[in-house]
């Protein structure tokens, strides 16, 4: 599950050690600090769609490539991506998806 995703220090890192023979994948319903649930598909070792339950409704840091717009029920959510990690806020009972922008 840590070669999967990792959370420390308020940051959430969806595919820290990724195998390289582990090149196409998906996971569903692995817990993040913070009270967080991720759904994710990957694909050439980086992701390619996420989704993140907040059961607490936390302030969210996910460290991921750039080129992803997050939504709450089909709308954009307001973020800051800076240094590689996305912020934004999250409400208890939510679902964020973070889509590419392509």
């Amino acid at each position: 599950a840590e070669m999967l995703l990792q959370s420390h220090g308020g940051v959430v890192y969806p595919l820290p050690a990724l195998p390289e023979n582990w090149n196409t994948g998906s996971v569903k319903g692995i817990c993040a600090r913070g009270g967080f649930i991720l759904d994710y598909t990957w694909n050439g070792g980086s992701i390619a769609s996420l989704t993140v339950l907040s059961k607490k409704g936390a302030p969210l840091s996910l460290q991921m490539a750039a080129g992803f717009r997050p939504t709450c029920n089909g709308q954009e959510v307001p973020c800051i991506y800076q240094n590689g990690v996305y912020h934004l806020e999250t409400k208890a009972g939510e679902t964020y998806q973070f889509l590419p922008t392509k």
